[in-house]
């Protein structure tokens, strides 16, 4: 049993590949989609009535609804430990934040968490 794999599986960690890809890679984005479809731990989704309509935008999220969005201590996470913390923040209707983060030794994969830690929206790299 991969230990990795099971823990991607059961939402307890995000899949990494600091290295590239190697011959376990698509296991683990396939437990990730398989804790995706369970709505577990890491893969619990969002309840924020926000998340369902602020989206990626290459490196910002934007407000897609039609009212305003506090994004107050919501986080971006690359698949390593690089983070960026939204600070005190209101996203009026169809505007957008930029984010910051260093992806250059990652996949690129980018995680969207509210202030509860929940998740909100993820884009493979």
């Amino acid at each position: 049993t991969n230990v990795n794999i099971k823990m991607v599986e059961n939402g307890f960690a995000n899949y990494y590949f600091y290295s590239g890809k190697d011959k376990y890679s698509n296991d683990l984005m396939d437990a990730w989609k398989i804790c995706i479809d369970n709505k577990i731990n890491l893969c619990e989704p969002s309840k924020d009535v926000c998340s369902q309509c602020i989206v990626f935008e290459d490196n910002k999220i934007k407000n897609s609804c039609n009212f305003s969005c506090n994004i107050t201590s919501w986080q971006v996470r690359g698949e390593g430990r690089e983070k960026f913390i939204f600070s005190e923040q209101v996203l009026s209707p169809g505007s957008s934040s930029r984010f910051a983060l260093d992806l250059t030794n990652t996949g690129g994969t980018l995680f969207l968490r509210d202030d509860e830690g929940k998740l909100v929206e993820w884009k493979a790299g």
